[in-house]
């Protein structure tokens, strides 16, 4: 606390924030970068009175630079070394919300490990940008030893949260330090050129903000901005300050100096709990439309992040567990480019056209090195010779979670029919065509007959590739199936034998159908003519109604906020009669709705309301249910023609209140909903709409509904229509910003530029599920994730040729998680292990036990930077057990 025998020191903090991309492209971006950092090395050679700067804690930073000046490696490295150039600890500044925990993770762990090639990163939780903050914040940053942080948006302006210093509690009990920034930001005083006076002013504005608000004598003065140059004036204007007020200190100074000099004296401090998603009277918080602006990038980040963390990563693992040469670099590229789309201008999408085309490019890259390290490992787990070129003999199905799964899997099976020559090969005689094959059986490891069924057949190109020769291709007869994969291991695989006959196994149907309705013997579900689903659970007898109903409604907001006009017209789904068909196969059942909906085509001209000329948008929605599963699968592919607005679904839950549950990184929260008055709010008026990552819930003691996603991370709760939850599918604004938005008084979010990529015209696909809650579902969290990472998580398939001498099973890795969720498994960031992280949702210790087969059978506990802290001896099997406190994260190391 502030002590009457010291003055208050002020840490004038000279720093840039650096958007990589965001009103401007990445390219136009990085070239006022090198220019920058030039004049910065300038400054310090020419100024020696000039004595730090902080390049805005993310250190890919330091990589833009180099890749067009990379003599001036040393020349930096040196000024790190010499505490004048503070870098890191993060890789880059990213949106914390629609990332998930384990992308932050790695940001953190990239950060840290370029940061030593240069003299060490910053030991600070530097957030100043950052739009909202996670609840387990608190313990990630501890898992790096960062025991404090540095933020502004998300918080503030509300009562209890005058001041400047707090403790911040995580979900999990985890509290650090923590300093939320004046109104000001972190552009709080910038003297340029100014003379005595302009200084004097400029110390007094800030000081008086600075000290109305502090608890210690510590205050944080930033001296920048964004895309700001080093601001030379900075010694001179110290000095002018300092002969102005004696009572003070004033000082360039850095982060961490801050940090240390502000625990020293922390004491009796205010506590914040949990996530940080308000702060709306204290600046711009624009969390009302970032989360479904440009929901095409939201989607790709899902699938790549799933890609990496969920089937790459852990194949990794199991391969250099057999004493194979590790891919990491391969898969740390992947990381970073997959990294670099996670800024909060980028993932966001709230910058211009151009730049979500270039994350798009980014996306694809990240899949292509995925894929590729993915295939190469199984080459090498499930080996083929090249000269095994005919036919598939096999059908392996993967699993990469910790339990034992069972699921209908989709294959892809070839047979021969002819070599294709490629080039010029005139001695090369090509044997005549073979015949198709008349129909072929599938055989379990036990030698039992497997039922299938086909999806579709072509005659297609093959491809067997080899590192000695030109690959070899063949014209095949191909079959795409799928069937249902029982009892398949933990972490490993299951092999299916594909042997020829003329005849299969019939297929016999578990599932029923009828004019108007699907079931199984878990759940019935009814359509309407207006294409209503109404679900019964047979497990407890409920009954939802009204389920899969679109919204559609205006949005004259921007890139930042969702808006409604002051004249709305709200279109909805069952408006409208859709054309229905009911179809079932031995697999599934399914509805199909296709809809006609009419739509304004746009806001009306003065954006005060909607058009009126009307256009079509053609939506198509597959809704399907398996036989062994409550869980009900939906793909919905819409055709975009209308601008300007916000496309939603919706299900009514008929649980009444305003309570809901929602994923988000390494922690499952609880948040309240409720309408606001605009006018209290001159900045900015809090959404009802919030994040989720994989799916949220709302239920009560008897009733409840999840809703699943891939990639659609905005939910509603609809205040006015009690129980029901809105998904948002789609939002068509055409500009970055708008300064007349009564969502956002505030003004301009950013500088002005059109953006007609974000009003999304064209055809887009979304996947979602619902799942009504049992009575086993109102406790833990845990056989709700059960049923969300089968949905998120499916089993695979590949299939070999001759495969014979391989075991038709493998387990690498078996483990009781008791209702803990597996977050990772990958090799150790330096290859000197495999990493294993779970973290326990619910609010009761749980205890894990592991058993796995690598060759690294020591077992270390790890913080989240991989550092062990305590050796973990094994069971007289072989297994380790561990307790996973309440709400906690958990990682161990497997060693030699």
């Amino acid at each position: 606390m502030k002590s009457k025998h010291n003055r208050p020191t002020y840490h004038i903090i000279s720093h840039t924030h650096w958007d990589r991309e965001w009103y401007l492209s990445f390219e136009e971006f990085r070239s006022m970068l090198v220019n920058l950092v030039d004049d910065l090395i300038e400054l310090f050679q020419k100024n020696p009175e000039y004595r730090c700067f902080t390049l805005d804690g993310q250190i890919i930073i330091l990589e833009d630079y180099l890749n067009v000046r990379p003599e001036q490696e040393k020349v930096l490295r040196k000024l790190v070394e010499e505490r004048k150039l503070f870098i890191g600890p993060w890789y880059v500044l990213a949106d914390e919300l629609l990332v998930s925990g384990e992308a932050t993770i790695r940001n953190l762990l990239l950060g840290h490990r370029i940061g030593e090639r240069f003299g060490g990163s910053m030991q600070v939780g530097y957030l100043p940008d950052t739009f909202s903050h996670i609840a387990m914040m608190p313990a990630i940053l501890q898992g790096f030893n960062i025991n404090n942080v540095i933020l502004w948006r998300g918080f503030g302006g509300e009562p209890g949260q005058e001041s400047s210093e707090y403790y911040w509690t995580g979900h999990d009990g985890t509290r650090i330090l923590m300093t939320h920034l004046s109104k000001f930001g972190y552009s709080a005083g910038y003297f340029k050129s100014a003379g005595r006076e302009r200084v004097n002013e400029i110390r007094k504005r800030v000081t008086a903000e600075l000290h109305k608000r502090a608890q210690t004598n510590q205050r944080l003065w930033f001296n920048g901005g964004d895309h700001h140059w080093p601001d030379p004036a900075v010694p001179e204007a110290i000095r002018i300050m300092q002969d102005q007020d004696r009572k003070s200190i004033y000082k360039h100074s850095n982060l961490e100096d801050y940090t240390i000099a502000l625990r020293s004296e922390a004491g009796n401090l205010p506590v914040v709990n949990g996530e940080l998603r308000f702060g709306f009277r204290q600046a711009f918080a624009v969390q009302g439309g970032i989360y479904s602006s440009n929901m095409y990038i939201k989607q790709a980040n899902f699938a790549c992040q799933q890609l990496l963390e969920r089937y790459v990563e852990p194949v990794h693992a199991l391969y250099v567990s057999e004493g194979l040469r590790s891919q990491l670099p391969l898969i740390r590229k992947a990381w970073k480019l997959l990294l670099q789309n996670h800024p909060h201008d980028s993932i966001c999408a709230t910058s211009i056209d151009s730049v979500h085309k270039e994350m798009m490019i980014r996306f694809k890259r990240v899949k292509e090195i995925a894929k590729a390290v993915q295939r190469f490992c199984w080459d090498e787990l499930l080996p083929y010779s090249y000269d095994d070129y005919k036919d598939d003999t096999y059908v392996f199905v993967i699993n990469m979670q910790p339990q034992v799964r069972s699921d209908v899997v989709y294959a892809t099976v070839d047979f021969y029919l002819k070599d294709i020559v490629v080039g010029l090969n005139p001695d090369v005689k090509v044997a005549p065509k073979k015949s198709p094959v008349k129909s072929f059986t599938l055989l379990d490891p036990s030698g039992n007959e497997i039922p299938y069924e086909i999806l579709h057949r072509e005659e297609a190109f093959g491809i067997t590739y080899s590192k000695y020769d030109y690959p070899h291709q063949t014209l095949v007869d191909r079959f795409s199936v799928r069937f249902y994969a029982e009892d398949v291991p933990s972490f490993g695989y299951k092999g299916y034998k594909l042997v020829k006959k003329k005849r299969s196994k019939s297929l016999s149907a578990k599932i029923k159908k009828g004019k108007n309705y699907i079931e199984n013997d878990l759940v019935r579900l009814d359509v309407s003519s207006r294409g209503e689903l109404t679900l019964l659970d047979k497990r407890n007898d409920r009954i939802y109604k009204k389920l899969h109903v679109f919204e559609d409604s205006g949005d004259i907001g921007d890139e930042y906020n969702y808006c409604p006009p002051d004249k709305d017209i709200v279109v909805f789904s069952n408006q409208f009669k859709p054309k229905i068909t009911i179809d079932k196969t031995p697999f599934d059942a399914s509805i199909t709705l296709e809809y006609a909906m009419k739509l304004p085509e746009s806001a009306s001209a003065g954006r005060r309301s909607r058009a009126k000329n009307y256009v079509t948008n053609h939506i198509r929605s597959v809704v399907s249910l398996r036989p062994e599963s409550a869980r009900i699968d939906i793909t919905t592919t819409v055709s975009n023609r209308a601008k300007d607005h916000r496309f939603r679904v919706t299900f009514a839950s008929g649980v009444q209140g305003n309570v809901s549950y929602a994923d988000t990184p390494f922690a499952i929260v609880e948040r309240k909903h409720q309408r606001y008055n605009y006018k209290d709010f001159p900045i900015e008026v809090p959404p009802t709409c919030a994040p989720m990552h994989r799916f949220m819930c709302i239920k009560n003691a008897n009733k409840g509904l999840a809703i699943m996603a891939l990639g659609l991370p905005e939910y509603d709760l609809i205040l006015d229509k009690k129980g029901t939850v809105a998904i948002t599918l789609l939002r068509s604004v055409g500009s970055i910003s708008h300064g007349d938005l009564k969502t956002r008084r505030g003004g301009e979010a950013a500088w002005k530029n059109m953006t007609p990529g974000a009003q999304c015209l064209g055809t887009y696909t979304f996947n979602y599920a619902v799942y009504p809650l049992d009575e086993d579902d109102h406790g833990e969290w845990s056989s709700i994730f059960k049923i969300v990472d089968d949905y998120t998580t499916p089993l695979y398939t590949i299939s070999r040729k001759n495969q014979d001498a391989l075991p038709t099973e493998r387990s690498w890795l078996q483990a009781d998680f008791s209702g803990c969720m597996i977050s990772a498994l990958k090799e150790g960031e330096e290859q000197d292990g495999i990493v294993l992280r779970w973290y326990n949702p619910d609010d009761i210790a749980k205890k894990v036990r592991i058993h796995q087969q690598f060759a690294q059978k020591n077992v270390q506990k790890v913080n989240l930077n991989e550092l062990p802290y305590e050796d973990i001896q094994s069971d007289n099997e072989g297994a380790v057990s561990l307790q996973t406190d309440a709400r906690s994260i958990a990682t161990i190391k497997f060693v030699k």
